[in-house]
C-alpha cells in the first residue's frame, strides 16, 4: 500500500503475523503506526499485489481518499480591554496550535454567532496578536462574539460565545434659544440639533414656575432628530409666565436637560 505523504510502503501479509488474524485465508492485513507528522486531507491511496514468485500487479489507485487531521485547540476570550460608545476592544488567550494559520473573529448583534460570511468581521494571521478593536458599533448595544483558531489544513475550533457591550453615555444636552415669537395664546420654541448617536426623542416640558423637571407637564415628544421647533398653543401668555426645557433621550432611556427659557 502506498499512502500520499508517506515515504515508506505499507506491506500487508497473509501469514498470521503482525496484525493478520489468520494465515492463508486470503485476507491481507497488518498493524501499522503512522508517524505523527503525517497530516493531510483527501490523501490518495494506491496498492499493488506481489506473489511468492515475485510477480507484481500494476499499482491501482483506490476510489476513496483518506484524511489524517488534528483540529486545533480552541482559545477563549479573556475579557474587554476597552469599551467606547462606538467600539469594543476584545482580548483572548494565545493559541498553542503548532500549525497555526489564523484567528477568525465573528460577531452578531444577537446570540447564536455562526461561522459564516455574514458574521465574519476580521482574520488575523499573527498568533501573538491577542486583541482586536472592533469599531463602527452602536452606542449602548450588546454584541456577541466567537473566535476561531484555524490551522494549515483549514480546520477550525471555535471559542465559547462572548457578550460585550459598547459604553452607554449620557446624551449631550441641546440648547434652547430665546423665545422670540410670542402671542396671547401661543408661542414657538426652538433649540439646537442633538448629536447623540443613539438618539431616541426630544421631550418638551413646561411649568408656570422656574425649575422645569421631568415632573413638570410634558407638552410634546418628538422622535425626528431634525425637528427642532414646537408651536405651543392653547396657553395664556398674558396671565402666566411659562418656563420650558427640552430633555434629550437616548435609546436606553438616559436623558440630559437643556437650559431653561421663559416668556419673561
Amino acid at each position: 500500500i502506498e499512502l500520499e505523504g508517506l515515504s515508506e510502503e505499507i506491506r500487508l501479509r497473509d501469514d498470521g503475523r503482525g496484525g493478520d488474524a489468520t494465515a492463508a485465508d486470503g485476507s491481507y492485513e497488518i498493524d501499522f503506526s503512522l508517524p505523527a507528522s503525517l497530516r493531510g486531507i483527501d490523501l490518495g491511496v494506491a496498492g499493488s499485489f506481489t506473489d511468492r514468485a515475485g510477480n507484481a500487479a500494476p499499482m491501482l489507485e483506490a476510489d476513496n481518499t483518506i484524511s489524517f487531521t488534528d483540529p486545533p485547540p480552541a482559545v477563549q476570550f479573556t475579557g474587554v480591554i476597552d469599551s467606547t460608545t462606538s467600539g469594543i476592544t476584545l482580548q483572548w488567550e494565545e493559541s498553542t496550535e503548532v500549525h497555526f494559520l489564523a484567528y477568525r473573529i465573528y460577531r452578531s448583534d444577537q446570540t447564536g454567532v455562526k461561522e459564516t460570511a455574514e458574521h465574519f468581521i476580521r482574520g488575523l494571521d499573527n498568533r501573538t496578536q491577542t486583541g482586536y478593536p472592533d469599531s463602527g458599533l452602536k452606542e449602548g448595544k450588546t454584541y456577541y462574539y466567537k473566535i476561531f483558531v484555524v490551522n494549515d489544513l483549514e480546520e477550525t475550533a471555535g471559542s465559547d460565545e462572548f457578550a460585550a457591550s459598547t459604553f452607554d453615555a449620557y446624551p449631550d444636552p441641546v440648547t434652547m434659544f430665546e423665545i422670540t415669537s410670542i402671542g396671547a395664546d401661543r408661542l414657538t420654541l426652538t433649540w439646537s440639533t442633538s448629536q447623540v448617536s443613539d438618539f431616541a426623542e426630544y421631550r418638551v416640558y413646561r411649568a408656570t414656575a422656574p425649575g422645569v423637571t421631568i415632573s413638570s407637564q410634558l407638552v410634546v415628544s418628538i422622535t425626528d432628530r431634525e425637528e427642532t421647533f414646537f408651536d405651543d398653543t392653547g396657553i395664556d401668555t398674558v396671565g402666566n409666565t411659562y418656563y420650558y426645557r427640552v430633555m434629550v433621550y437616548d435609546l436606553s432611556g438616559k436623558y440630559r436637560r437643556s437650559n431653561e427659557v421663559s416668556t419673561e
